[in-house]
């Protein structure tokens, strides 16, 4: 699959950027939840969703030891899962089971003195 460039534009928030890029990935890419997402503390909040199950919002926080987004976050590198069934340890993770996640693409970022 070829995937268009993101549009280069300037962004007023820190929101904004995360709305936008949410967009471009919801467009390229045909899936049920895109979210990008922030560490506070101990817990990760979801700065910007796209969930066409509507369970997700923008705003709520989750224990970080519970999310996938751990893995990414002391990986240091991109992870990329095609199929959690072939994940063993992954299945273990809460939010894997409630919200049905069948697949995961998280990229670490580090912006504004935070990790995203």
């Amino acid at each position: 699959m070829i995937v268009p460039p993101f549009s280069h534009v300037a962004w007023d928030s820190t929101r904004a950027s995360a709305e936008s890029v949410l967009d471009e990935l919801a467009a390229a890419i045909p899936v049920r939840l895109v979210a990008v997402s922030r560490v506070e503390g101990t817990t990760i909040m979801l700065a910007a969703v796209r969930d066409q199950q509507a369970r997700l919002k923008a705003g709520l926080h989750f224990p970080l030891d519970d999310t996938l987004c751990m893995r990414v976050i002391t990986r240091r590198q991109p992870l990329i899962v095609t199929d959690m069934a072939e994940t063993g340890s992954m299945l273990d993770i809460p939010v894997v089971a409630e919200l049905g996640i069948q697949a995961f693409v998280g990229v670490r970022v580090e912006a504004e003195q935070m990790i995203w």
